[in-house]
């Protein structure tokens, strides 16, 4: 058997040498202070007082957490958070995009008219898919549809008023001959 010093010996030779050298992580984050947070972030959070001791609390989905600044830091950076900042779930938006309507079997999506499809209640999932080609192709025939039939209707009306008047018209004659008679 070989010592270890003989085979680090032969490793050395054939050019296997293992250095290790650990790079330390410069982390040069400044912490901030839990007053600081709070006060940059007062509409979305609020210190309470409770009997077990301080609290935070999110005001938008109500979650609680410790008064530590670097949990509260993890949760404004969290999926949760995020999203009900973007008003998740809220109806407010949805009136800015005339094709998408509230899906009847699942209350977290919308039901888009024109592509037929369920997107997530997200304001900037919804503009995504309103600005998708899909959508924009699809809302395009479907204006000239509606440009198409509003042409035909227009134009059939003003062949049933031509129409009326030639009755009109010939009513009167009739009128006319009956009086002569």
């Amino acid at each position: 058997m070989e010592t270890q010093e003989v085979s680090a010996k032969r490793q050395k030779q054939q050019g296997k040498t293992k250095t290790t050298t650990k790079k330390k992580k410069k982390t040069k984050e400044k912490k901030k202070s839990l007053e600081t947070i709070l006060s940059e972030n007062e509409e979305y959070l609020e210190l309470i007082n409770t009997t077990y001791g301080d609290k935070v609390r999110c005001k938008l989905n109500g979650h609680d957490m410790k008064p530590d600044p670097t949990t509260i830091e993890k949760f404004l950076g969290s999926k949760s958070f995020i999203r009900a900042k973007e008003e998740w779930f809220q109806d407010s938006w949805v009136e800015d995009f005339p094709f998408l309507k509230p899906s009847k079997k699942n209350s977290k999506k919308l039901y888009c008219t024109l592509t037929k499809r369920l997107i997530n209640k997200i304001k900037s999932e919804a503009e995504a898919h309103c600005s998708g080609r899909k959508f924009q192709r699809k809302k395009k025939e479907r204006e000239e549809k509606e440009a198409k039939a509003k042409e035909k209707e227009e134009s059939d009306l003003l062949e049933d008023d031509g129409s009326e008047m030639d009755d009109d018209e010939s009513g009167s004659e009739s009128e006319v001959m009956e009086e002569e008679e």
